[in-house]
């Protein structure tokens, strides 16, 4: 196929040639974004549990930020995952329909609770960005945290929360085992 490809466009006039190579290039455009369509799916299916998470990410938590950005991807979301470093409380960006979300991502090991100082950071983000906060953790909430979100509106997402909201996505209807 490659050969016939140079042949033919070394051997045709100059307007067939550009048809030819927008051809060529549009094809392979469909191509890499269904390739790259598939390679989202396979790495949100790959995780099903907690544990699998955190060892997979523990090393490089930005990367798990953007796993958390692809699932809420895939549920329909605009997501804009947020620089490394000075992010000011906000990991990801996201707009639903009119709705707009700030989230903050922590990869903690299960008995790591998040206390209320952590959300009472995402809940100033929210209020600067003019949006609704969602905390999403592999751990849990300590009961001032879970209190101080639900006054404030803020969203929260533990580690057995997020098992769910992996398997409900990824259309699995049964749970992993360590969710249970």
């Amino acid at each position: 196929m490659f050969i016939f490809s140079i042949v033919l466009l070394f051997t045709t006039s100059f307007p067939e040639q550009c048809i030819f190579l927008v051809v060529l290039f549009f094809s392979f455009f469909i191509v890499y974004k269904a390739y790259k369509r598939k390679y989202k799916y396979e790495l949100l299916r790959k995780y099903k549990t907690i544990d699998q998470l955190i060892e997979t990410y523990h090393k490089r938590p930005t990367d798990f930020e953007k796993f958390i950005g692809l699932l809420y991807q895939r549920q329909g979301y605009k997501v804009r995952v947020t620089k490394a470093t000075g992010d000011c409380g906000k990991d990801i960006i996201m707009r639903y329909r009119k709705s707009r979300y700030v989230v903050e991502v922590k990869l903690y090991k299960r008995d790591n609770l998040i206390s209320r100082p952590s959300i009472q950071k995402l809940h100033s983000a929210a209020i600067d960005e003019k949006a609704t906060g969602i905390f999403v953790t592999t751990s849990n909430f300590t009961q001032p945290a879970v209190q101080y979100a639900k006054r404030n509106g803020i969203l929260l997402v533990s580690g057995l929360d997020l098992e769910k909201m992996i398997s409900h996505t990824m259309g699995d209807t049964e749970l992993s085992s360590s969710a249970n």
